[in-house]
């Protein structure tokens, strides 16, 4: 009889067995455990799931491991941000368009003009250098996965044939092939 992947010696005591397995986990499992983790294998046949699947599964299917690094600013959202800041800035406090019965058809070559507030503009253009600054290199980032979940998640990667989906009632995530 296994439990959690372990034989336990019938010929040591309970507690003993206890001690065993705590000795035999990597410090990381004892210090950052999950509380309710909830993972159904619906697996038919006997695949051989790593054992770090279920604390990886067990974040559920709403958690979203960091990115390896940071993406480059892409200029047309810049430009496309500026653009609207001044289109909110350019209809502040305008007129109430109660009804129109016409289609409205957007022109895409109007452009908002320039902020008649300096200040306004000025803020703008130091926002726009500052997120250019930011965004200039990529930067690693620091992943919030523990290193035996990462390896789960490149183990699941490799195994297309099995799928892991969300089950009914919040149950937690289920994996079948």
């Amino acid at each position: 009889m296994t439990i959690f992947n372990f034989i336990p010696d019938i010929t040591l005591s309970p507690r003993c067995n206890a001690i065993r397995i705590l000795l035999n986990l990597p410090s990381i499992f004892l210090t950052k455990r999950l509380k309710n983790s909830s993972f159904h294998n619906l697996c038919t046949t006997k695949v051989n799931l790593p054992p770090s699947i279920n604390s990886l599964l067990g974040l559920g299917l709403n958690f979203c491991p960091a990115p390896k690094s940071t993406t480059r600013l892409n200029q047309i959202d810049l430009n496309r941000f500026e653009n609207d800041f001044r289109c909110r800035i350019h209809f502040t406090n305008g007129p109430e368009l109660d009804t129109i019965d016409q289609l409205y058809v957007p022109n895409t070559e109007w452009k908002p003009p320039t902020p008649e507030n300096f200040f306004i503009d000025s803020r703008s253009i130091a926002f726009a250098n500052r997120i250019n600054t930011l965004f200039k290199t990529p930067k690693k980032v620091r992943s919030n996965l523990l290193p035996t979940q990462e390896k789960a998640l490149e183990w699941l990667l490799d195994h297309p044939e099995l799928i892991v989906f969300n089950t009914d009632k919040n149950l937690g995530p289920a994996i079948i092939e």
